[in-house]
């Protein structure tokens, strides 16, 4: 059956007035800057040249779907600004989110034309709170911690749009969305790219438009456990394993008390209780184990795993 998505206005198609200059985001319904951090909104019923679409201040780009996106800076050049420069944007969600449930979330990424940077950092935060420190313009955007995307490649596109998407488990009672680089610069991977070689400085970063966000509570067929597991190597109890015989293909994800990632593997079904070869330390851990068994349909395990060392 079909799910709900939890984005309201996701396409930023409905408009609380027609945008007519830049820094406008709070003229799509529903979303907002962070921190007044001048994200944009860009819409074809403008007059105006600079937030026009297809054709505006950064490029060229048709909207992913309808007739309007929103854009903001991930990076910037730290020899035309002095500190780290991040804008994003963020909403309300229709629902607060489930406690150790799964969700899909996924949205759609272009560069502009202009720019001269691209990066892979580009992530998603939940919270059930707002506070304008989660992203200061001017500073690090270090206060949230966002949920783990694959950043294998560079996001290099300005002809067509990327897809982003990735599953994750809610802590629960998160209701507002965040959507921004959440790495200072020297942990951001960026990369330079060919650009039209011009004196403006604005152009000297890596800048995105966004469009067509979804987040769905996946449906799936779940089975929660809880599970003991020692791993001293004593030769009893060593891993935390799910036995894959009638599976085609699974993903198995191990994540602490803080929701962040330690373990994630596609071809291996059991843990061995480390983090980047580490004992973790003794406590509670979550699993999430998602397969398509022999007769195609798709299973969740998930549950709790107290780790006794």
């Amino acid at each position: 059956k079909a799910q709900q998505n939890l984005v309201p206005n996701g396409s930023f198609e409905d408009t609380l007035m027609c945008p007519t200059s830049l820094n406008e985001t709070i003229k799509c319904k529903n979303w907002f800057d962070l921190n007044n951090c001048s994200s944009d909104y860009f819409n074809s019923c403008t007059t105006s040249s600079l937030i026009n679409v297809p054709s505006n201040y950064f490029g060229f780009q048709q909207a992913k779907s309808g007739k309007a996106y929103c854009g903001f800076y991930t990076y910037f050049n730290n020899s035309v600004s002095t500190s780290p420069y991040r804008e994003g944007i963020y909403t309300r969600l229709m629902n607060k989110l489930e406690i150790n449930q799964t969700y899909h979330i996924e949205f759609f990424l272009s560069l502009a034309d202009s720019m001269k940077y691209g990066i892979k950092n580009i992530d998603v935060a939940f919270t059930d709170t707002i506070n304008p420190s989660f992203v200061v313009c001017s500073g690090n955007p270090s206060t949230l911690i966002p949920i783990s995307l694959s950043h294998q490649n560079y996001y290099l596109e300005k002809n067509t749009w990327i897809k982003i998407e990735g599953d994750f488990v809610a802590n629960g009672n998160e209701k507002y969305m965040v959507i921004s680089n959440f790495n200072n610069d020297n942990f951001t991977d960026y990369i330079v790219i060919n650009h039209v070689v011009t004196s403006n400085t604005d152009y000297l970063g890596a800048y995105y438009y966004i469009d067509d966000i979804k987040l769905e509570l996946k449906d799936t067929e779940n089975i929660s456990e809880e599970i003991i597991f020692t791993p001293n190597n004593d030769g009893f109890n060593d891993y935390f394993e799910i036995n894959t015989k009638n599976y085609k293909e699974f993903r198995l994800m191990i994540y602490n008390r803080w929701g962040n990632t330690i373990y994630s593997s596609s071809s291996y079904s059991k843990w061995d209780g480390k983090y980047k070869s580490n004992n973790c330390p003794s406590g509670t851990y979550y699993f999430l184990f998602e397969g398509k068994n022999i007769d195609d349909k798709q299973k969740i395990h998930k549950g709790y795993i107290q780790l006794i060392n």
